[in-house]
């Protein structure tokens, strides 16, 4: 972990760069943030942005961020009690979901294309449940070749775009998905 300057991760700075791009994040939004460990993302929405509501969910407890606008949840996004649990932290739903999860990687592309595609799908499903309506999704692949099948899953909800972030080292194939004006 990166601790520059108290910073929780690189992540910090991706998600900064994006808000700073895309502006993707207004004072009176309610965020949902799935897989937030170590907390680069909520470190940095929580610095910057003092009256969002922010409520971030993983797996891995997250420590020392104290808001009265902030609760985590503690749980795998898989989990079948997942969408109860975001609806008892939040009883009305949310401007942006993000997400900067990644899959474990194998290293075999068959295998980690279909662990993408499922967490995808589960994001997806999320953001119908708990997205209002005109409101954005943001979320990390690692596999640059889901661009296609991503846009068209996603294109019957939302207007889809590719970000390659300036902080991404160039043989990366980290590219992030921003998905606006939501329409369910």
């Amino acid at each position: 972990m990166i601790y520059l300057n108290n910073l929780r991760s690189i992540s910090f700075f991706k998600i900064m760069e994006i808000d700073l791009k895309l502006r993707i994040i207004k004072p009176e939004y309610k965020v949902l943030e799935l897989g937030c460990f170590p907390g680069g993302w909520t470190q940095y929405i929580l610095s910057v942005y003092k009256e969002v509501k922010l409520v971030s969910i993983d797996k891995d407890q997250i420590r020392n961020f104290r808001s009265k606008n902030f609760s985590f949840i503690r749980s795998n996004i898989y989990s079948s009690n997942i969408f109860k649990l975001i609806r008892i932290a939040s009883k009305s739903n949310f401007n942006l979901i993000i997400s900067d999860t990644c899959i474990n990687i194998s290293g075999i592309y068959l295998a980690d294309k279909i662990k993408y595609i499922k967490l995808i799908k589960r994001i997806l499903l999320i953001s119908k449940l708990f997205l209002l309506k005109g409101g954005n999704l943001l979320f990390k692949i690692m596999l640059g070749s889901l661009e296609g099948k991503i846009r068209k899953m996603f294109r019957s909800f939302f207007r889809v775009s590719f970000i390659r972030l300036s902080c991404t080292k160039n043989n990366s194939s980290e590219v992030f998905v921003y998905c606006n004006c939501f329409r369910f």
